[in-house]
């Protein structure tokens, strides 16, 4: 499929400060190497194990700012690793603390490392957080070996690959890293200490003197349950049991560190532990070199700055979170939903450590630089005249003024490209997971204490490329790849209310494109389809929640097939949407395929053969290429090297539209026609072959009768008899068709042989109701064996009244072994090997192994062990070599991929015909297999977009191609007569590395701007940026440019890259003499028209109360403007005594130098005199004297408002929660939730049940039941921490729970429920 350039927003704009003298970093350490050579763990002849420390990364630790708790507030401090072994320069890494404290799966449930929610926070959350870009590069991806509990037994689940993991039972008891060699003896060697953050993230942490401040630290091996996991207690004794994965322990990190890159790390000295008992301790290096490098000193001031503007600015993280439904579909019995993806909203864009602060101390204002790259925290200057902070700051104003004006914003982004790279990288979810750039500025004033009381002006924009995928069940047999691509971006303003709050006001606009990946093992049915069209909708702001500042919608078609594997037999459905609501309500739109229905193929047309014959790759003619759309090709190969294919075509004569079975041969590099195997005029099925001896044995079904569009689904299937044709390579001819099992009731189905080099079988499943979706009926497995010339009788294998979806029977190991499904688990032998959290299918055996697709993954079992390939594909795979071939579809559209096993590879395509792959077959006769393949053409624009399919044949599998996927410039720097720096972007999206890569650039008019080397290597599925210098001549004003790359290899095809390059020298500014006159100057060089000046009252958000239009400034002219009468027209903020003013100019031509355009003026305003009314005097005979004189009016001078900030989200600290009124006693604070310890079994059927003991309550009420919505519970009350239960059954598992009571005058008031903890009674 030829791919379009759309990686436009592959990369963003940034900006990058450098820091001077005067500029101070918060919270990171200063990256000094020393000069000392790291060690191993040494133990002396007392027992005390040494090992050396390093500082690397930086993460919250301690109280820095004193508000008297640890958390995401404060500054991010060094982390200091021990060092447990080097090797060269591979450094293995632990931390010296506990970090932090998390459950080590979200769900109490079975679970591994490999699919504990821990592992992923580990690798995403905490990655992310505590190393940067740099940092994260010199961490090595590490195999990690993932063995049984030695203890318990417990299943360590398939070998993992992470950056950060945790530490095995046995690494925590392995000698050469220090460790007591003891796994469950108390030794300090294995003790840590909880950092104050752990601690009140709600890491147990003990109290007792010996170890006080000691916590639990989780491993990573199992524990003595499947919903267990092993740990460290605070005595540095190791709990094999350990406790339930939903409890809160400690996280101790772990990792390996390329030292011969990585220059981000620093000596932290030396630590000491006694092998037997103690306390670890730090031990000081008395030489220089040795010392720890110092935390950063932060001034009071600084904290002070940063603490108050990050308070005041906009939270934009974790905003919460929806499920995003698509239409609903039903085949057969079966409804689902053809995709569901989690949205939610969670963007760190104004946290403190995304922003450098500039202070004006004489002015009291604060400018705020947002999107900073490679900084753990916020930086503070002090230098409002600084040249590259002013230059930055109004390069970044530009920007965001640009949003939302003549240019669109993919254009914009990319023609800002000085700033490209210099930002940091945006990891978050704007309703589907994003990354990419956001840049930001904003202005604030300051009062005496720091305190940000007014806001003068700010904005941000954000460019984020949506993407990822996620693999989901939509019924037994059928799966879906949901995945998106394209853009979230848009412009947020910024404005403060009367209340000093600054709120952000704009939207996030999604630009999605779906795509669907339908699939199903042909062993039942094949569904293709796709999405054309867009999931659009925006993200508003200022945020309300989820479903009032979200809103999605579906535009465009959807088609969905359905095609058994009986040819003919199939069913489809279309929908098309000019505006279907995803979200927050999701619109009608289910509609059923409710049975299978029977067609028989029409004949082929002369348009059908015109419009193949441009068609790649076909295997013959374009007539005689053309075959039926599942044409479901098999090859085998002889001993010669001669190759024999089979597969289905519709077109032959006197079928009447039923499939025929065909062949062809392969030799001396040409295929021979295609014959039929065995002519009957009747409905043929798609075939399995083997050879052995001379002969290939091909297994099929074939129709006893013709077949019929007005006959049922079932009894189609009652009318297929199993046959063998025997082919002989001497003769080369089929000399014998022989009958397996006649058509009847049963229908036979997953036909296939095995042999173990000496036997050979063919065996068959069959089915007792006569259902091609097997959604029902009973399942009989046989055999029958070659015996010289004849097939025996059927031998029964497996029966069971279940329905058996998909099986495979072959030669594994030393055995004949039977693999298959059987709800979400694989079952080998009758022993359960494998469990599917979300979908199992796709089992074949190759070549004495048993492959399967577990959750979306392939998998592989071999010798008693099952391995996780890591690799992601689709059903229709095959295995060769070591490699694995597979289709991948893409909505309408699917390719041929490739991805080797066992290596950092990535998917490339071997094919790219742009149409629809329905099956593919490897010709296995040299290293570098060909493919025999069908592809379907695809035209989106029919209600039915499948055309005519063809025959194709690649005598490899190796396809180079490269191509220029973005173009970026700096558009205000951009100029004729000089060399100007252009970003290019190359992707190898071939399967081969490619060499000595180049670049062409040309103009319009094809004249050479630039040629020259690009890269000297890129790998397959990889791609590079490089900066190239380009001149353009002095008359160039607008012009598209092209790139295109080339390399020693020849590609497929030659693509090209265009972008419009652009020169401009607007550039119109506003400045104020004073409060009342300001000046509009055209500081560019040209003519500029149709001048305007807008007046906003309040802000840039405000009302406008004042247009003006100044018409024609010649290049260089200025123009003077009064603005006494406009301030009359402003509003008078009570609060402040002042009123503000916006002022921006613009012109016709596109400007992007906007920085100057704009400016904010504020003036205080004495409040207006309320007038006094004049009295009334009721006359009198004697006249009086005049009324007393108008009292003076002393204003009201309105209270000092302190701003309302963001509010500081602070972790919640285990036990406590937070209880709904229930739990209120008499306006006093709610009852604390109970910690719950896991419960202990003992002899005699008895549950030990343990709790942390909470202050000032009475008591404690204990519930435990046999299900865990505890009906038919038993309560018992106690006042103290322990009870034990008696009397359970044995071998069933017991809920358990505990909360808190206090008393409300006689009545009794309760706590929230602690966590259930279940335990299965084994004694």
């Amino acid at each position: 499929m030829k791919r379009k350039t759309k990686r436009l927003l592959a990369r963003f704009l940034a900006l990058v400060m450098v820091l001077s003298l005067c500029e101070i970093t918060l919270g990171q350490s200063t990256p000094a190497k020393a000069a000392i050579s790291l060690q191993n763990p040494t133990t002396n002849g007392n027992g005390v194990t040494t090992w050396d420390c390093i500082y690397f990364g930086n993460y919250w630790q301690n109280d820095t700012n004193g508000d008297g708790k640890a958390d995401q507030n404060d500054q991010k401090e060094p982390i200091k690793w021990r060092v447990l072994s080097v090797h060269g320069k591979d450094a293995f890494l632990l931390a010296d603390q506990n970090l932090d404290a998390k459950l080590y799966n979200e769900k109490d449930t079975s679970v591994t490392w490999a699919t504990c929610t821990l592992r992923t926070w580990l690798n995403d959350t905490f990655l992310n957080t505590a190393f940067t870009s740099a940092e994260q590069a010199d961490i090595k991806n590490t195999t990690v070996v993932n063995d049984d509990n030695p203890y318990s037994g417990g299943e360590g689940g398939v070998n993992t690959t992470d950056k950060v993991y945790l530490l095995s039972i046995a690494e925590a008891s392995n000698t050469g890293y220090g460790f007591n060699g003891e796994f469950r003896t108390d030794s300090e060697t294995r003790e840590a200490k909880n950092t104050v953050y752990a601690k009140e993230r709600g890491a147990y942490t003990s109290t007792s003197t010996e170890v006080e401040g000691n916590g639990w630290w989780w491993l990573r091996s199992p524990g003595g349950y499947s919903d267990y996991a092993s740990f460290v207690g605070c005595t540095g004794c190791g709990g094999y049991s350990g406790p339930s994965v939903d409890y809160d322990v400690a996280v101790r990190p772990a990792l390996h560190l390329n030292l011969s890159s990585s220059t981000l790390w620093s000596y932290a000295g030396k630590v000491t532990a006694n092998v037997g008992g103690g306390s670890s301790q730090a031990t000081p290096t008395p030489t220089p070199t040795s010392k720890p490098t110092p935390t950063p000193v932060i001034s009071t001031e600084d904290k002070k700055y940063i603490t108050n503007i990050e308070k005041s600015l906009p939270n934009f993280s974790n905003l919460g979170s929806a499920e995003l439904k698509g239409p609903e579909i039903s085949i057969g019995n079966n409804t689902f939903n053809i995709f569901k993806q989690k949205m939610s909203m969670d963007l760190s864009f104004f946290d403190a450590a995304n922003m450098t602060v500039n202070i004006d101390a004489k002015n009291k204002t604060a400018e705020v630089l947002l999107g900073i790259k490679e900084n753990n925290s916020a930086t503070v200057k002090k230098d409002p005249n600084d040249t590259y902070w002013r230059e930055s700051y109004q390069e970044v104003k530009s920007l965001v003024k640009s949003c939302g004006g003549k240019v669109n914003t993919t254009k914009l982004w990319n023609q800002f490209s000085k700033l490209r790279g210099k930002l940091k990288k945006v990891n978050g979810s704007a309703a589907f997971h994003v990354d990419g750039n956001a840049a930001g500025y904003a202005k604030l004033k300051l009062d005496d204490n720091g305190s940000v009381i007014g806001f003068e002006e700010g904005g941000m924009t954000a460019a984020l490329e949506a993407g990822g995928s996620v693999k989901v069940p939509l019924w037994w047999i059928v799966y879906s790849e949901f995945g998106v691509s394209g853009s979230v971006d848009g412009k947020i303003c910024l404005t403060m209310n009367p209340q000093k709050v600054i709120t952000p006001s704009g939207e996030l606009n999604l630009a999605i494109k779906p795509h669907i990946a339908l699939g199903a093992d042909a062993v039942v049915v094949d569904i293709k389809g796709g999405i054309e069209g867009e999931i659009g909708g925006k993200a508003s702001f200022p945020w309300r929640s989820f479903s009032n500042s979200v809103s999605a919608y579906l535009t465009g078609k959807l088609y969905i097939q359905a095609d058994t594997t009986v040819p003919g037999l199939s069913g489809y459905k279309d929908w098309k949407f000019s505006r279907l609501e995803l979200y927050p309500n999701l619109g009608k739109t289910t509609k059923s395929i409710s049975k299978m229905t029977y067609k028989r193929s029409t004949p082929v047309t002369q348009k059908e053969i015109q419009s193949v014959k441009q068609s790649q790759n076909l295997l013959d003619s374009a007539q005689e290429s053309l075959v039926y759309e599942n044409a479901k090709p098999a090859i085998t190969t002889f001993a010669d090297g001669t190759a024999l294919m089979t597969y289905l075509d519709d077109t032959e004569e006197n079928s009447g539209g039923q499939t025929t079975l065909m062949y062809r041969l392969y030799q001396n590099g040409a295929w021979s026609d295609g014959k039929p195997v065995d002519k009957t005029g009747r409905l043929d099925t798609a075939a399995q072959m083997f050879s052995r001896n001379g002969f290939t044995y091909v297994m099929y079904e074939n129709s006893d009768v013709a077949i019929t569009e007005d006959m049922s689904e079932e009894e189609i299937l009652q009318h297929l008899t199993l046959k063998v044709a025997r082919y002989d390579e001497e003769s080369q001819t089929f000399d014998k068709v022989v009958t397996l099992r006649e058509a009847g009731k049963n229908w036979s189905y997953k036909y296939q042989f095995a042999s173990d080099g000496t036997d050979l079988y063919a065996v068959w499943g069959e089915n007792s109701s006569g259902d091609a979706l097997l959604e029902e009926g009973k399942t009989k497995i046989y055999r029958s064996k070659l015996n010289e010339d004849s097939w025996s009788a059927p031998e029964e294998l497996y029966r069971t009244d279940d329905t058996i979806s998909d099986f495979a029977y072959g030669y594994v190991g030393d055995e004949f072994s039977l693999a298959m499904v059987q709800g979400e688990n694989l079952l080998v032998n009758g022993e359960t090997i494998a469990t599917a959290d979300t979908g199992m299918q796709a089992v074949k055996c190759i070549n004495g192994k048993i492959y399967f697709i577990q959750d979306g993954t392939l998998m592989c079992y071999a010798g008693g062990k099952t391995q996780d390939l890591q690799i992601a594909c689709g059903s229709s795979y095959d295995v060769y070599e070591d490699a694995v071939y597979w289709i991948g579809q893409d909505n309408f559209n699917s390719e041929i991929y490739k991805q080797k096993i066992g290596e950092e590879s990535v998917a490339a395509a071997l094919t790219e015909d742009g149409g629809y792959v329905s099956g593919f077959v490897l010709l296995k006769n040299s290293e570098e297999p060909g493919v025999v393949y069908t592809e379907q053409e695809v035209d989106t624009s029919k209600e039915n977009p499948y055309g005519a399919t063809v025959l194709k044949y690649k005598n490899e599998t190796k396809r180079s191609q490269a191509e220029v996927t973005n173009i970026a410039y700096d558009v205000l720097s951009f100029g004729t007569d000089k060399e100007n720096p252009i970003l290019i972007t190359v992707s190898n999206t071939g399967t081969t590395d490619l060499n000595h890569v180049k670049i062409t650039v040309k103009d319009a008019s094809g004249n050479v701007l630039y040629e020259g080397p690009f890269v000297d290597k890129l790998a397959a599925g990889m791609q590079s940026e490089q900066e190239i210098l380009i001149s353009v001549p002095a008359d160039f004003t607008t012009s598209d440019i092209t790139a295109s790359v080339t390399s020693d290899e020849t590609f497929e095809q030659q693509l090209t890259a265009k972008q419009t390059i652009e020169t401009t020298t607007s550039d119109l500014a506003v400045t104020a003499k004073n409060k009342d006159l300001i000046t509009v100057t055209n500081n560019g060089g040209n003519e500029a028209e149709k001048v305007s000046l807008v007046v906003k009252d309040g802000g840039e958000n405000g009302n406008v109360i004042h247009t003006e239009t100044l018409g024609t400034l010649s290049s260089g002219q200025s123009k003077d403007i009064s603005i006494v009468e406009i301030w009359n027209k402003a509003t008078r903020n009570d609060i402040s005594g002042t009123k503000i003013l916006y002022l921006e100019v613009s012109q016709e031509e596109t400007e992007y130098e906007l920085w100057n355009n704009s400016i904010v003026l504020e003036k205080e305003v004495a409040p207006a005199a309320t007038p006094t009314p004049t009295p009334i005097v009721t006359p009198t005979a004697v006249p009086t004297k005049q009324p007393t004189a108008t009292p003076t009016v002393k204003p009201t001078v309105g209270p000092t408002v302190i701003p309302t900030l963001k509010p500081t989200i602070a972790p919640t600290v285990t036990p406590s929660a937070t209880p709904d009124n229930s739990d209120k006693i008499s306006g006093k604070k709610t009852l604390s939730k109970v910690i719950l310890q896991v419960p202990k079994n003992k002899k005699g059927r008895k549950l030990v049940v343990r709790w942390n003991a909470v202050k000032d309550v009475k008591g404690y009420q204990l519930q435990y039941a046999l299900n865990k919505k505890f009906k038919k519970k038993k309560s018992v009350q106690t006042k103290k921490t322990k009870y034990t239960i008696k009397k359970l059954k044995k071998k069933k598992t017991y809920y358990i729970r505990v909360r808190a009571y206090k008393m409300n005058g006689k009545k009794k008031v309760y706590g929230k429920w602690s966590t259930v903890k279940k335990v299965k009674i084994k004694k």
